[in-house]
């Protein structure tokens, strides 16, 4: 369990992404070839490791509403985010909300000023997270950038606390302003 600083409540990656001799971690694999690969077989066991993390975390798990982070990829057959929120709601019993967040321009992750961003995020649907405790869900976290701009988006759609669940975390010195581990 790896906590995450931002502007949000609280945020947890579950694991590293890399190992220390740069290859990916078993999860770090895993949400890769799910996400980029289009690997959708593993929606279930990546869902399943989402349960049990968040049967550890009770800040996580008192969350009112689900949402997943919309992919940076403009993917029209394959929405992954959308797919995994679905499976964990499932498994969680916490309700989820899909197409809540959308993206407007470039929201980079690997910037080399990470919190300045040239895009940001919206809520499509206030009425939905107005007063309610939010769990973002996101595969990959390297700097944070992504995070910060859902968190401001439903903050200012009115949610009361925003809180953060992502599968892996790049740690930045490994990769370099392109996305490049080093």
């Amino acid at each position: 369990m790896i906590g995450l600083q931002g502007s949000w409540d609280s945020a947890y990656a579950i694991e590293n992404y890399n190992q220390p001799d740069g290859g990916r971690t078993l999860l770090g694999e895993a949400i890769y070839r799910y996400q980029y690969r289009k690997q959708w077989y593993l929606v279930d066991s990546l869902a399943r490791w989402a349960q049990a993390f968040l049967e550890t975390i009770p800040d996580l798990r008192q969350s009112d509403l689900i949402v997943p982070v919309p992919s940076s990829r403009l993917l029209t057959d394959y929405d992954p985010a959308s797919l995994l929120v679905d499976w964990i709601s499932q498994l969680s019993g916490i309700p989820r909300m899909n197409g809540v967040l959308s993206r407007q321009g470039l929201i980079s992750e690997y910037s080399e000023r990470p919190r300045e961003t040239e895009g940001h995020m919206r809520t499509s649907q206030d009425k939905v997270v107005l007063g309610k405790r939010i769990l973002l869900v996101d595969g990959i976290f390297c700097s944070g950038s992504t995070l910060e701009a859902a968190c401001k988006a439903l903050r200012e759609g009115g949610a009361s606390a925003v809180r953060a669940l992502v599968f892996a975390r790049i740690e930045r010195g490994q990769v370099d302003h392109q996305g490049i581990h080093l």
